[in-house]
């Protein structure tokens, strides 16, 4: 496997000695595209703070455009049935946020 050197293996890096990290190239994998791009957010309403808006308490997760990156997504997060009461997941297309303002979701959205 040819060696290729670490980002970090710089002689203007103060905390590693040049040459002393590298690491093996991946092969490159080929990716099952999806026909869009994807976000995942999560919300809980009930545990934001007060005065916050619900718009502010939306956190995104992760994005994904294949079947790989949705799995690296999905498994990089709490299982549903562990979050707390409220808590939610929302999937969307990127560029469309999860709330009824969001003018593709005017019609309930499909």
């Amino acid at each position: 496997i040819p060696q290729r050197k670490s980002i970090f293996d710089r002689p203007e890096h103060p905390l590693l000695i040049k040459g002393s990290a590298t690491f093996a190239m991946a092969p490159e994998i080929a990716k099952t595209p999806l026909h869009n791009k994807w976000v995942l957010w999560f919300d809980n309403p009930r545990l934001a703070p007060e005065g916050i808006s619900w718009r502010e308490n939306l956190k995104e997760c992760g994005k994904f455009d294949s079947i790989e990156t949705f799995w690296e997504v999905f498994n990089n997060v709490k299982p549903a049935s562990q979050l707390s009461t409220n808590g939610n997941y929302h999937i969307f297309r990127e560029g469309i946020e999860p709330m009824w303002e969001d003018k593709s979701n005017v019609n309930g959205g499909k």
